[in-house]
């Protein structure tokens, strides 16, 4: 939705109108993060690339039309928040933090003051999850009001998030998780990605939301040296596939590409990738991700493989 028509609806429309301060506020913060994505040339660029992109971005927003930029960082997402909430009269600032991060604060009406790190809750509100960064404590800015926890569930129930039901994805990723715990690293990594629940719930994330949520899944459901055996690789958008999961533990060996037509991770032969890469996929943002290299060995190595043998 258009930051312009957001505007109309929160003003007009009693879809908004009829909603307390709070849960009007929230509706407004979900409905501009669904469709946001962090920019992968800032996330995966070198310095000088983050730096111009972090330059621009701290440009002022003073129309709507800026607004609505999809591909964001934490500094353009606030100056988008900023000029959203301000446009309904609100005393909204971008605040900054040590590490160069940005969050938004926002002073209500009974004067208490929120902290909104929408940039953070990207991940969460596109997989249907409870929010994190949503008036919540910061032991680093101890002075924000915090909105207690059941008042976030009152709010989340009175805006229908993340759905009628009311029933978080926390809840289905946490059986997800026990119910593939005591497998090996093959039969986890295949359970995970054919599983209806994972495809269902990541399948509108954006981008960087969907390729941050299956990293730190990974991280999570696997032994400490995971890393020197599945490696996720993002992959330049182009037509459909976004990113590659490899995975390489003792004679297994398979790629799995992730399909926007799809929706969801697909089996991938080694042989097939460089068919893959003439028609435009591009193995990698920057080409240098880990894992790109021993991918493409292992690819190599498996058209020799393939290679007819002369007598």
């Amino acid at each position: 939705m258009k930051i312009k028509e957001l505007l109309r609806k929160v003003k007009e429309d009693p879809e908004y109108t009829s909603l307390d301060e709070l849960s009007m506020i929230k509706k407004a913060y979900i409905e501009i993060g669904l469709n946001r994505t962090f920019s992968p040339v800032y996330y995966f660029g070198n310095t000088k690339t983050m730096q111009q992109i972090y330059n621009l971005a701290r440009k002022p927003i003073r129309t709507d039309d800026k607004a609505d930029e999809r591909t964001i960082i934490c500094y353009s997402l606030t100056k988008q928040c900023q000029f959203f909430f301000t446009e309904l009269g609100y005393e909204c600032e971008v605040e900054h933090t040590e590490d160069t991060h940005v969050f938004n604060s926002l002073r209500l009406h009974n004067g208490k003051t929120i902290k909104l790190d929408l940039q953070k809750d990207l991940e969460y509100i596109q997989t249907g999850r409870r929010t994190r960064f949503f008036g919540a404590f910061d032991y680093d800015a101890p002075w924000f009001y915090v909105i207690p926890e059941d008042i976030q569930m009152q709010i989340d129930s009175n805006i229908g998030y993340p759905n009628k039901d009311g029933r978080y994805n926390d809840d289905k990723l946490e059986e997800v998780e026990k119910s593939i715990d005591e497998l090996s690293v093959s039969d986890k990594i295949e359970k995970l990605l054919s599983n209806p629940d994972i495809i269902e719930m990541t399948k509108d994330a954006q981008f960087m939301q969907k390729y941050a949520f299956f990293y730190k899944m990974l991280n999570k459901l696997f032994e400490e040296n995971m890393w020197q055996k599945v490696f996720i690789i993002p992959c330049e958008m182009r037509d459909d596939y976004t990113s590659i999961i490899y995975v390489k533990d003792k004679k297994y060996k398979q790629a799995f590409i992730y399909s926007e037509k799809n929706k969801k991770y697909m089996k991938v032969a080694l042989e097939k990738i460089p068919e893959l890469e003439e028609q435009g996929l591009k193995v990698g943002i920057q080409g240098k991700e880990f894992g790109v290299k021993l991918l493409k060995r292992d690819i190599k190595e498996r058209l020799k493989e393939l290679e007819p043998t002369g007598r």
